[in-house]
């Protein structure tokens, strides 16, 4: 029986192989060196898209078409922020795709639509069953034991495997612990039509990564990994080294501590460094880089927007009801400084958004709700300028003010409520804050700082305001 005759099955087919072996998509490794040999071997090679490199991403899939060989992409869901990747995907000419790390609802119509084969990586059975209804053609089932993200709740492939093959009759592909014909064998065995290895692919001669990441998978025991962060997601399952040994035990998330991976990578360097640097003690993300220190202004400035609002909120029903003026220039004092800091928001976020998304403006719930905010300030502000008399003005743009508070709880929910971009809550959510502790105290700093600021500038905004009202006062001459 010749080896082509042997694995023509379902996967083969749907990756244009011989062999139904898929290369895992390693974030920077998974380019087309690696791709490359491993397509000429008859499996499958694919092209990472998780380092956000598209420009670089994008030539390695036209030396790939150069090449004349079979590959795929991986589309991972949680790192590529980028809206239009699925459009991008497909004006790159790829015919196979796999989505990971996200909701399989999100990009297999788009895919699909456009002729291309979608598989999607699931840990759990329940994630099996959403990828098949969301219309995906294949699975690849990822068990516990494979390296790199995981599920916090790991099952091992031996279980997760024939689980779910006795609930979907589409193809599979099984990841996790494949290293060999044997272990490839006992996952057909299980009910899968082809196997995804990414440590095997990493230490062989024509990976990319360094020798001393080779050498310390060669020389690994069964007992040299360890699997991190799992009371936070995502997890992962990692060398033993001295770095995530003193990882292993940690409570908080650890990706505050995840280092530099291309100095792991390329650079050879197996306890990489923290960078225990910046503004002031947060250490850089392990994927966004400096990037996110942007987040010390935009988050502060998002919450502000809403607490801004909630302060006017008040005012304005306390003005309404008891007509207290003081309150009433709280109220407008409140919507200018709100204004400027949901125009702060929105501008920082946009800033952000660019290398994130790729793009600077979406039409995402949390991003337009925020914008259509900022409408609200102004034209509360507008209102209560329009009228020759204040008081009037006042109660008008108070009368604005409380029907506009609807939009705050939408834009609070907008991420749980809809499928976004944006991130959901990262601190104030009921479980514990899914920030490293590294990042978040220098970020609750920052929001304290801005929260004091926000108050003494409504302090003086207001006597300004009320000093302007009561100039032909007794009190305010004698000042």
């Amino acid at each position: 029986m010749t080896t082509h005759s042997l694995f023509d099955n379902r996967v083969s087919k749907d990756l244009g192989v011989s062999i139904p072996i898929l290369q895992a998509p390693m974030g920077w490794i998974a380019r087309s060196q690696l791709a490359s040999a491993v397509s000429r071997s008859g499996a499958c090679g694919i092209i990472e898209t998780s380092s956000g490199e598209l420009d670089a991403v994008k030539e390695e899939m036209r030396i790939m078409k150069d090449l004349g060989l079979p590959f795929g992409v991986n589309i991972a869901q949680a790192f590529v922020r980028d809206p239009s990747i699925a459009e991008f995907v497909i004006d790159q000419g790829v015919k196979f795709v796999t989505t990971s790390a996200g909701s399989p609802t999100k990009y297999t119509g788009v895919l699909k639509g456009a002729g291309l084969t979608v598989y999607h990586v699931v840990p759990t059975l329940q994630a099996a069953l959403k990828a098949v209804e969301a219309g995906v053609d294949g699975l690849v089932v990822e068990g516990g034991e494979g390296g790199g993200f995981k599920s916090p709740t790991p099952v091992s492939t031996m279980v997760l495997l024939p689980l779910i093959r006795d609930h979907v009759d589409v193809p599979i592909i099984a990841a996790g612990g494949i290293s060999d014909g044997r272990t490839m064998a006992a996952a057909f065995a299980l009910g899968a039509e082809g196997v995804q290895m990414g440590t095997q692919m990493l230490s062989c001669a024509e990976s990319p990564v360094h020798m001393n990441w080779k050498e310390a998978i060669l020389n690994a025991r069964e007992t040299d990994t360890v699997f991190l962060n799992q009371r936070h997601s995502p997890a992962l399952r990692a060398l033993r080294t001295d770095r995530s040994e003193r990882l292993a035990n940690m409570e908080e998330n650890i990706f505050g501590e995840f280092g530099d991976p291309q100095k792991l990578y390329f650079g050879g360097d197996m306890n990489a460094a923290v960078a225990l640097s910046g503004l002031f003690i947060a250490p850089a993300d392990y994927q966004q880089g400096e990037a996110f220190r942007i987040i010390y202004v935009h988050v502060p400035s998002a919450w502000l927007s809403l607490f801004a609002y909630s302060i006017l909120f008040f005012s304005a029903i306390i003005s309404l009801i008891w007509r207290i003026k003081v309150f009433e220039i709280i109220a407008i004092s409140s919507a200018k400084i709100g204004a400027l800091f949901t125009f702060l928001a929105l501008v920082t976020g946009a800033v952000w958004g660019k290398p994130m998304w790729g793009t600077w403006w979406v039409w995402d719930a949390r991003l337009t709700s925020e914008l259509i905010l900022f409408f609200i300030y102004i034209s509360i502000i507008l209102l209560y300028n329009s009228f020759d008399d204040y008081r009037k003005g006042a109660k008008a743009a108070n009368i604005l003010a409380i029907i506009g508070f609807i939009n705050i709880p939408i834009i609070h929910f907008s991420v749980e409520w809809w499928n976004t971009l944006h991130q959901g809550p990262s601190v104030m959510k009921f479980s514990s804050p899914s920030i490293a502790y590294e990042m978040l105290y220098p970020l609750i700093f920052t929001s304290i700082g801005f929260t004091f600021y926000f108050i003494t500038a409504l302090l003086l905004s207001a006597r300004n305001i009320l000093i302007k009202r009561e100039y032909k006062s007794s009190w305010v001459q004698s000042i």
